[in-house]
């Protein structure tokens, strides 16, 4: 299944469907070398829209994002969350969207792991799990010394098979709500043997990525990305009887930070002072450049961090991830729409593989 084919299909679909018109989003460069990645006239089509979905109106739900996470499984098909209604939907450009799973602990982020098995992130299950080719459901973690956690947003692996998720949500409510004090990154080993928390230092963490060579860890959150050097780990379970599981201060750095550069557009310093929430999704490209999604669209970065432009769509984009047969087709969850943007970069495919 190509990329044309993806797009082509969004008009055929069961479910509304606006014009190429409607839905065209703005693209902006900031850098020329953004057209290297995407076309100034991209086609994008919108392949599911709330009204279809059940989606509740925005702000009537408990779990912020109605649509969350999408991700494309090898065999060509996306999954994405639709975490109000419990549910994570499936689409296809011949049948349109389906449900795939119910009951998913009002699951936000969704990964497939080196088995292609889906792993979850449950907001009301406070857990992750992992569903078996059998469909049975197996707890990857759900306590960190006898506590509960909180609301894990997103979960990742890595490609020797460990597993790493971000726990967020301690101030998204009063302290009495939560069994951990702090919001945290975490390890679990492949055999799920071993848990580790990694950090707990770092404010409102969102969606983590591995950089190609899986060196560094990205993790976006409000400010920003930062960026862990894993390198200074040996391995995650040398940190298991260090003082709280952290990972050592000095490998935390800031790779991009919005507003912190004069060079940058002034929107980007009003988008983090007047805005809060800015970076939520993480993904990369096959040379490295890193797309980003949050309030205000989907940002390019390059690998030395430069920013190269934004796709603007006109309503907040939390997540966002490659798809297609050939990795070039950026699927985009809107609150309450998905939509489908062909890019002339190919993305990095997941499950991870070695680089």
């Amino acid at each position: 299944m190509n990329r044309r084919s993806i797009l082509a299909a969004g008009v055929g679909l069961a479910i509304a469907t606006p014009t190429a018109a409607q839905t065209r989003p703005r693209i902006e460069a900031f850098d020329p070398a953004f057209w290297r990645l995407i076309d100034r006239n991209a086609d994008t089509r919108v392949i599911a829209t709330g009204g279809d979905l059940g989606v509740v109106p925005a702000g009537a739900d408990d779990y912020g994002a109605s649509l969350e996470s999408p991700i494309w499984h090898p065999n060509s098909f996306l999954l994405f969350s639709n975490i109000p209604q419990n549910k994570i939907l499936k689409w296809t450009p011949s049948n349109g969207v389906e449900v795939f799973l119910d009951n998913t602990g009002h699951a936000n982020g969704l990964w497939f792991d080196q088995q292609n098995r889906l792993l979850m992130a449950e907001h009301s299950g406070r857990q992750v799990s992992r569903v078996e080719a059998n469909g049975s459901r197996t707890v990857i973690m759900r306590s960190y010394r006898n506590q509960r956690l909180n609301r894990p947003n997103t979960v990742i692996t890595r490609s020797d098979g460990g597993i790493y998720f971000t726990d967020f949500g301690f101030r998204t409510g009063p302290t009495e709500d939560w069994d951990v004090d702090f919001e945290g990154i975490y390890y679990v080993s492949p055999d799920l043997g071993t848990r580790v928390l990694l950090t707990r230092d770092v404010v409102a963490p969102h969606k983590i990525l591995f950089s190609r060579d899986e060196r560094t860890l990205l993790v976006g959150q409000y400010q920003g990305i930062l960026a862990f050097d894993m390198t200074n780990i040996a391995s995650p379970d040398a940190t298991e009887n260090q003082p709280g599981g952290r990972v050592v201060r000095d490998s935390q750095r800031w790779f991009w930070r919005g507003g912190a550069d004069r060079r940058e557009p002034r929107v980007m310093h009003d988008l983090v002072a007047a805005n809060g929430r800015f970076v939520d999704g993480v993904k990369m490209d096959a040379e490295n450049n890193i797309w980003f999604s949050g309030r205000f669209g989907v940002w390019a970065l390059s690998a030395e961090g430069r920013l190269l432009g934004r796709i603007d769509f006109g309503e907040s984009t939390p997540n966002l991830a490659f798809g297609g047969d050939d990795l070039r087709t950026l699927f985009v969850t809107a609150n309450h729409t998905v939509y489908a943007v062909e890019t002339r970069m190919a993305g990095l495919p997941i499950p991870s593989r070695p680089a």
